[in-house]
C-alpha cells in the first residue's frame, strides 16, 4: 500500500510541476504579446498619420547578430547589408525632402571641404621659400 501511494504522490507532484511550466510558458507569452500590443498603441499615438503596414519588415537576424533596442521615434532597418537604426521621418519622406536633405549634406560636405583647402592653402603660403634651409 505505501508504495503505491508513493507512486501516486510522485505522479500527482509530476503533473502539478508540468502544469506550472505550461502556465508559466502561457502567461510569458501573453506578457510578451502585452508588451508587443503596448509598444504598437504607443507607435500609433505618437505617430498617428502613419501606416503602420507600410513600415518595412523587421529585419532578419544573421547568425551571430545582435538585435539593438531602437530609441524611441527610430526603427531598425537593413542598410547595404547591415543592421542600422533609422529615424522614422527618414523612412517616410517624400522625393523632395530627400532631394533637400541631400543638397543640405552636399553643401556642408563642400563647406567643410572648402575651409579645409584654405586652411591649407594658408599653411602653404605662409611659408617664406627664403626660410628654406638648404
Amino acid at each position: 500500500m505505501s508504495i503505491e501511494k508513493s507512486v501516486r504522490n510522485q505522479a500527482f507532484a509530476l503533473e502539478r510541476r508540468v502544469a506550472a511550466g505550461v502556465f508559466r510558458k502561457e502567461r510569458a507569452k501573453t506578457m510578451r504579446e502585452q508588451a508587443e500590443q503596448q509598444r504598437t498603441d504607443e507607435f500609433i499615438r505618437d505617430y498617428p498619420d502613419l501606416d503602420i503596414a507600410a513600415l518595412p519588415p523587421v529585419p532578419r537576424l544573421i547568425p551571430g547578430e545582435v538585435r539593438p533596442k531602437p530609441p524611441r521615434g527610430h526603427i531598425l532597418a537593413r542598410s547595404f547589408g547591415r543592421l542600422s537604426i533609422m529615424p522614422i521621418s527618414r523612412v517616410f519622406e517624400t522625393v523632395d525632402e530627400k532631394v533637400q536633405r541631400l543638397a543640405v549634406e552636399e553643401e556642408a560636405r563642400l563647406k567643410r571641404r572648402q575651409e579645409a583647402d584654405e586652411f591649407i592653402d594658408d599653411l602653404y603660403y605662409k611659408v617664406d621659400p627664403k626660410d628654406d634651409i638648404v
